[in-house]
């Protein structure tokens, strides 16, 4: 036996790597289904740990860095703002339709 090598690739960068795209999509489904309280406990860091190969520290970074990225979207996109959010055409007709009501 023996832990498995982490699963990471190159960026480029001497020292630093970037998670695979399986254990960012494993620690995006975790982060997703648990939008009301995004911080695992240590027992799930090292659950996700075992499984995605990676070490608890980089898993706790990715889920720190997660929630820094969502707050900072929280406060970009507002809904109705047509960023995240865009009006059907039916709407916009249904919306010109009371503008032009008396």
């Amino acid at each position: 036996g023996g832990v498995p090598a982490p699963k990471r690739t190159s960026n480029g960068r001497s020292g630093k790597r970037n998670l695979s795209a399986e254990t960012v999509a494993v620690f995006k489904k975790w982060f997703d289904e648990h939008t009301d309280w995004p911080y695992p406990s240590e027992a799930e860091q090292q659950a996700l740990s075992e499984e995605t190969g990676v070490d608890a520290k980089a898993a706790n970074t990715w889920f720190i860095n997660a929630r820094k990225r969502r707050k900072n979207l929280d406060k970009r996109i507002k809904p109705g703002d047509g960023r995240l959010f865009r009006k059907s055409k039916a709407q916009k007709e249904r919306e010109a339709a009371l503008a032009a009501a008396p």
